[in-house]
């Protein structure tokens, strides 16, 4: 004598195992998303730049390099050497 029968068993079974399933990818897309963020502030300003000048596009299409370098900000890159050269410069 079932009390349940079984073709309801399988349907809740299975209903729990997506129901488990959605939590974790929900739960490893926040992991994932906060590792991201992390990351991003972590990160000094002069890291990020370093970051950014080092992303380009796929292409190898003339318009795209010139886009890719005009996107690239080089204005504050030797920034952080004149600090350390005055840095040193004071300690000497």
């Amino acid at each position: 004598m079932e009390i349940i029968p079984r073709k309801h068993t399988l349907f809740f079974l299975a209903a729990l195992l997506v129901v488990l399933l959605g939590i974790m990818a929900y739960v490893q897309r926040q992991k994932n998303f906060a590792s991201r963020i992390s990351q991003f502030i972590a990160q000094s300003p002069f890291e990020r730049e370093v970051n950014q000048i080092q992303e380009q596009s796929e292409s190898d299409e003339v318009d795209a390099i010139e886009e890719d370098i005009e996107e690239t900000d080089l204005s504050q890159v030797d920034k952080e050497l004149k600090d350390i050269e005055r840095e040193l410069n004071q300690a000497y």
